[in-house]
């Protein structure tokens, strides 16, 4: 066979017995290219031979690129894939293989365009189009996985490693690629990394500065909600929970995804059953998520679903149960409560339902306007006969309130409703 360097530290051939199939590989060096020459079999009883051209790495690993790194078939004959004929047909491709390159039909090494330091690279993706976006500045050559070429992001003054680059003529879909010649000049180069090197010192400085001010905030926070919650009422095994949902979804490439932008707090529970009337009860606390007291109940209990929950799962308030997290495990913590209390995200209400139901009584023949919570009031009492007026006003009926049946309102709207009513 030729005489070649292998890339690996192992001997260049090797036959192996895996899944009670014989397998044949040949690793080389030629012509300052490495390959991987294969023989195996394929379904049909076939036996093929395959060169592919790959970056082969110090460890003895290599990488390729299906799609654009070349692929020879050396092979292909029709017989049983015993040992024997393996080898036998392994030895045959490797003398097809010398026979291409004494004929001079293989790719060499000059024949291949170096990146240096100031090439440019173009990449191929969403907003970009074939976009000039980096230039290296350093080929690290050193790992044992290859190239890595460390670039500076022109766009986002930013530095960046890139690993596999393609030329522009084998453009395949979304990746880095380079145009033979378009270089930086070494001067722009030099200023450009030394500016880029000093926007990230100043961005990261900014970063800490806005962190530090975050955890102060966050302190403060928390102080202030320690007078609302002091600790986890006995009993308490869970809380009940709403979630402001955007959705994050790309319909172009088939792409479904959603994320929380708020969180409040509903109510405690005292088991961590999934009860549709325990939620739609609790989402009464808070004018934002009232609707829900008649939303949809969603039942997502199976693998890669989201659970039991009331409203849409892709945007807009969203209600569920959460178990309260005890000794540091998975859950809401009584830190997360406090913190919710002092940024004004904790609804749950203060009063059991029995001494709020017995703050509450109206006389028989009239109508009474209370405070339910925070940000909501409501209307109880002999409301029948001005029932579609309270409609007209916005109201919802329900008669789940903990303080019996009536009409719920945000509390934007108690001077009207005391102005049409009393």
């Amino acid at each position: 066979m030729t005489n070649v360097t292998h890339f690996q530290k192992t001997e260049n051939t090797s036959f192996r017995k895996s899944f009670h199939v014989w397998t044949g590989e040949t690793s080389l060096k030629l012509n300052g290219i490495d390959w991987k020459i294969t023989t195996m079999k394929r379904h049909g009883g076939v036996i093929v031979s395959n060169a592919q051209k790959v970056q082969g790495n110090r460890d003895g690993s290599f990488m390729y690129s299906p799609f654009t790194d070349k692929s020879i078939s050396l092979l292909s004959v029709t017989k049983m894939a015993t040992e024997a004929a393996i080898k036998a047909a392994h030895l045959e491709a490797l003398a097809k293989f010398d026979e291409l390159n004494e004929a001079g039909e293989l790719p060499t090494a000059k024949d291949v365009y170096e990146i240096k330091r100031g090439q440019l690279l173009r990449f191929e993706g969403y907003g970009h189009d074939m976009a000039i976006k980096y230039v290296v500045y350093d080929v690290d050559t050193t790992g044992n996985w290859g190239t890595h070429y460390k670039c500076v992001d022109i766009k986002q003054k930013d530095f960046h490693t890139v690993q596999y680059l393609k030329p522009v003529s084998e453009k395949f879909g979304i990746g880095t690629y380079y145009k033979e010649g378009e270089i930086m000049p070494e001067e722009e180069l030099n200023n450009l990394v030394i500016d880029v090197a000093q926007i990230i010192k100043d961005r990261k400085a900014t970063e800490k500065k806005q962190q530090e001010e975050k955890d102060n905030t966050t302190r403060e926070a928390i102080e202030r909600g320690k007078e609302v919650i002091t600790a986890i009422p006995e009993g308490v095994k869970a809380v009940i929970v709403a979630n402001l949902m955007e959705d994050d979804s790309d319909i172009m490439t088939d792409y479904f995804a959603f994320h929380s932008t708020k969180t409040i707090y509903l109510a405690f529970s005292t088991h961590t059953r999934d009860l549709f009337e325990e939620m739609k009860k609790a989402a009464l606390n808070c004018v934002d998520t009232i609707h829900l007291a008649e939303g949809e109940e969603n039942r997502e209990k199976y693998s890669g679903g989201h659970g039991y929950y009331l409203g849409e799962k892709y945007s807009g308030w969203q209600v569920s149960k959460a178990n309260i997290s005890f000794n540091g495990n998975y859950g809401v913590t009584l830190e997360a409560l406090q913190l919710a209390a002092g940024e004004g995200r904790y609804f749950i209400p203060a009063l059991t339902k029995t001494e709020k139901a017995n703050s509450t009584e109206v006389p028989a023949g009239s109508v009474h306007i209370i405070d339910y919570s925070d940000r909501a009031v409501a209307v109880i009492g002999d409301t029948k006969p001005i029932k579609d007026k309270l409609k007209e006003l916005g109201g919802r009926f329900n008669f789940r309130l903990t303080c019996g049946a009536g009409w719920i309102f945000p509390k934007t709207k108690l001077d009207i409703l005391k102005r049409e009513l009393l």
